[in-house]
């Protein structure tokens, strides 16, 4: 475990969301999909005990910073949006297995929800300042303009100019914003793509892998990623000891904290 101080050198909002950008060294060599464990509290104190983790959005080794995107239905965002400019903060990482981007991959296909596009994000501004093509689709919530005023908004997707310019960004709407990201899933996409990059709830990854031995006529080990880190994942200990992470997988269980975040598809699914 990498323990590191931070420094608060900027943030900026952007309707639902808001980058915050740190000054460290250490933060700023993480890799794509690689996440970090805020400690969300004021100097001296342990409430909360637990460490809230957030997917690097992006990085700039060359100035030492690395950004978090993070929307105001995180956790986490409460207690970073009260905090000044120049405020250290408490952190742990890089840390995790991110995206493996091998040696052939010339084109990506990332698909999603608002809730896990962070971890969608750091990988398609990486991917574009290789030169590699990058679609990026995810679904949000439909936007009900009826909504009453002290119920809280669905969180949508963030905009378009927060991604390289080079990256195709598609969001479909729907009740359900990860089945709605589903219907942008096709078969041409399929095709394409040499690498597919899924952040979407566990529970929807056996219809992602039925819908990849349908139209792929190989399935070549990391063609397929998926994402975990989320609410429904709760870490705490960030090392592999407590067990509090931990998920089926294919042959056993596996450690969301240490094994992941990033897994094979096909580490996941029967």
């Amino acid at each position: 475990m990498q323990e590191s101080t931070a420094i608060l050198l900027d943030q900026q909002r952007f309707e639902r969301w808001t980058s915050f950008t740190l000054g460290s060294a250490q933060l700023a060599a993480a890799q794509p999909g690689q996440y970090v464990a805020l400690h969300c509290a004021a100097a001296g104190s342990y409430d909360p005990l637990l460490r809230q983790p957030l997917f690097v959005a992006t990085t700039d080794p060359r100035a030492n910073t690395c950004t978090l995107l993070v929307s105001d239905r995180d956790p986490a965002y409460d207690f970073l949006n009260t905090q000044v400019r120049g405020a250290t903060l408490n952190l742990l990482g890089p840390l995790g297995r991110g995206w493996n981007i091998g040696p052939s991959v010339r084109s990506l296909a990332l698909i999603g929800t608002p809730a896990h596009a962070p971890a969608l994000f750091a990988l398609a501004h990486s991917s574009v300042a290789r030169g590699l093509s990058v679609t990026l689709a995810l679904g949000e919530p439909v936007d009900d303009a009826d909504t009453a005023n002290d119920t809280p908004q669905p969180l949508s997707a963030p905009p378009p100019f927060l991604l390289p310019a080079a990256a195709e960004y598609n969001v479909a709407q729907g009740n359900d914003p990860a089945e709605a990201a589903l219907t942008l899933l096709d078969d041409t996409l399929l095709r394409w793509a040499d690498l597919l990059s899924i952040a979407l709830p566990v529970e929807l990854l056996p219809q992602v892998a039925q819908r990849v031995r349908a139209v792929r006529l190989q399935w070549n080990r990391d063609f397929a990623q998926a994402a975990l880190l989320s609410p429904q994942h709760r870490l705490a200990c960030y090392v592999g000891i407590c067990g509090a992470c931990s998920i089926d997988g294919r042959q056993g269980r596996k450690l969301v904290c240490s094994e992941g975040p990033v897994f094979d598809l096909r580490d996941l699914v029967r």
